[in-house]
């Protein structure tokens, strides 16, 4: 491609007076390329289908936006409006060997150049979320412990394991295990005493070890 044209401008309104006249900006004119195309068939091109393709196009308005090395020209499309076949040249048989497109494309939607070289958002502004107000996140500790049963034993968590400590089980008063224990220390002080004990005592002392 050759003969890059790039075109913008304001709309004026011109106020009169009797000494010097002024003017003042009432809007900016759509930004208007032009590009010439270079078509030869010694690089593969088709020259023929690509030039008339570039017509339809023009005839149809296509759009789009335009890039130079990777990067928009514009943060707008731009439509082209307008396709000029030049110079052909054909072989004896009438295959076309090479051509020049002449296009112009003016803006057709929101934008203006683009100076900061970007442009993937098509000139669109990113909209800020807004943060609501009393909503702070809450600490929290990554060991919370937790107080000791009354059996001596400890229980804690950390990064949502439990763990239970070694202690001594608890047992109520008055229950059955305390009164056999108990029945059982005194079959063998009866024992210790010199007196024989009975064959049932003699059995449960064998179960209790």
């Amino acid at each position: 491609m050759k003969n890059i044209q790039i075109k913008a401008g304001s709309n004026l309104k011109e106020n009169k007076k009797k000494k010097k006249s002024t003017v003042k900006r009432e809007s900016a004119k759509p930004i208007e390329v032009s590009i010439t195309i270079e078509l030869n068939a010694l690089v593969g091109c088709n020259v023929r289908h690509d030039a008339l393709v570039l017509l339809k196009e023009a005839g149809k308005g296509a759009k789009g936006y335009f890039y130079i090395g990777r990067k928009k020209l514009t943060t707008c499309k731009l439509m082209l409006v307008d396709a000029t076949l030049k110079n052909p040249d054909f072989t004896a048989s009438g295959a076309w060997v090479k051509a020049e497109v002449t296009l112009t494309l003016k803006q057709c939607s929101k934008g203006t150049i683009n100076v900061s070289g970007g442009g993937g958002d098509g000139g669109r502004k990113k909209k800020k979320k807004k943060k609501k107000k009393g909503s702070k996140k809450a600490s929290v500790r990554s060991t919370s412990p937790v107080s000791s049963p009354s059996y001596g034993g400890s229980v804690s968590t950390s990064s949502g394991s439990t763990k239970s400590s070694k202690g001594t089980a608890y047992t109520p008063p008055n229950s059955t295990k305390s009164q056999t224990k108990s029945a059982n220390a005194e079959a063998k002080a009866y024992m210790q005493s010199g007196k024989k004990a009975s064959t049932a005592q003699v059995n449960q002392l064998k179960k209790t070890g």
